[in-house]
């Protein structure tokens, strides 16, 4: 028996045969197949004429559509393909590269608030057992200081190197880009610094690393640690780069307080511009020639002449 054809034009696929013992299986050859518009590509022979030969004989009704030329190398290919790989064993951890995001997108108004956060976070994920601090230097011949520390011991640690004029923290702030001591009662760098730091301070370790912002030297991390050699080739290469964004934050919170800074000098500017148009009846330009000429003749900052007269409603001069 053949299922026959529902419709015009359509036809079965397969012979079913009834015969006893067949159990009703589906037997025999494929029928004829009638190809339809849009069902040549992707057909082999046997399933466009029954014939078992190479498909690659049979031509096709329809021309292939050719590769469109390629296109200019995408440079971010390499980057995309490239798996995610592991932190190298030493360096900054996630949590520790979270916490320095915040602070560089926080930076304080006060820079010393920035290095007292960034110190915090050296102990942390640097030094836990240790101290930290930061030493600053203003310009080549100023004299040297801690505006941040982590506690009493690294500010005592620091202020001895100053008195003493030797120690990791100046080397790294004047002459080298890092300073390390593995073992402080055996340190022959610094002969007077070295055993007082371990033997009144109970420092056994330290490392410091230079703080650039630009091309300018603007002080130096210093960490301590109560046991010797503490700062292994992985320890050091996180806080090299803990260093390095610790310096941005600095950077930027400097630029804030000039900023802040040139604002206010401004608004005062304004401020005694006002009460000198007011009282005198003249411009802006004229009330500010006035408060110039006053600062030219008794060689004083503009700002300051402007800051008198807003505080004593004085004129300038009288």
């Amino acid at each position: 028996m053949r299922r026959s054809c529902a419709a015009p034009g359509a036809c079965s696929r397969r012979a079913i045969s009834l015969a006893p013992g067949g159990g009703g299986r589906r037997t025999g050859a494929r029928a004829p197949f009638v190809l339809r518009p849009g069902r040549v590509e992707g057909l082999t022979r046997l399933e466009q004429t029954g014939d078992p030969r190479p498909s690659e004989e049979v031509p096709s009704s329809r021309a292939r559509t050719p590769a469109p030329p390629p296109g200019p190398p995408d440079p971010l290919a390499s980057c995309r393909r490239r798996p995610v790989s592991a932190p190298r064993p030493g360096g900054l951890g996630g949590e520790a590269l979270v916490d320095l995001v915040q602070l560089l997108a926080e930076p304080e108004v006060d820079p010393t608030r920035s290095l007292e956060r960034g110190v915090a976070l050296a102990v942390r994920h640097l030094v836990p057992d240790g101290w930290a601090s930061v030493t600053e230097v203003t310009g080549p011949r100023s004299a040297p200081s801690t505006p941040a520390a982590s506690g009493d011991v690294a500010l005592r640690a620091d202020l001895l190197q100053y008195d003493l004029g030797e120690g990791p923290c100046l080397a790294a702030a004047r002459d080298e880009p890092e300073v390390g001591v593995d073992d402080l009662p055996s340190e022959a760098r610094y002969p007077r610094w070295a055993p007082r730091a371990a033997a009144e301070l109970g420092i056994a370790s330290s490392l410091s690393l230079r703080l650039r912002a630009g091309e300018r030297v603007v002080g130096a991390l210093n960490l301590y640690a109560p046991r010797p050699r503490s700062f292994d080739d992985g320890r050091a290469a996180a806080a090299r780069a803990f260093a390095a964004h610790l310096a941005v934050a600095l950077r930027w919170a400097r630029t804030n307080e000039q900023l802040h800074r040139a604002l206010e000098t401004r608004g005062l500017i304004g401020q005694a511009q006002g009460l000198l148009m007011e009282r005198f009846g003249i411009d802006a330009g004229r009330a500010f020639d006035v408060l110039n000429r006053v600062s030219q003749d008794s060689n004083t900052r503009l700002v300051d002449v402007a800051l008198r007269l807003v505080e004593t409603r004085r004129t300038p001069g009288a």
